[in-house]
């Protein structure tokens, strides 16, 4: 790798963090009813309708179901920032696979 490519690489990771920090109060306050509208339109089970409001609130009362439900929407969110982040940036699929590397 070139001292352009690590400089222009050096770059994307600095705008990360910055856009991360700058953001980390409304993530924090908004994350909970975000996670709470989110779960809302969850199936408890895989075939049945959306659980609502009221059984997404009871989530938290067994751990497991709350770590899976927690794991779901971690996974579905950084996706979605990573694609928003992607296409923002040119990306390629490859320049994103690569940002974990080195």
């Amino acid at each position: 790798m070139n001292l352009l490519s690590n400089f222009k690489k050096s770059e994307s990771y600095q705008h990360i963090a910055s856009v991360s920090q700058e953001h980390a109060a409304t993530i924090d306050a908004n994350a909970s009813q975000d996670f709470t509208n989110w779960l809302s339109q969850k199936p408890m089970k895989p075939g049945e309708r959306a659980m609502g409001y009221e059984n997404a609130s009871k989530i938290s009362i067994d751990p497991q179901q709350a770590q899976y439900f927690a794991s779901q929407y971690v996974r579905e969110k950084t996706s979605g920032y990573i694609e928003s982040f992607k296409d923002s940036n040119k990306l390629s699929n490859k320049a994103i696979s690569d940002f974990g590397k080195e």
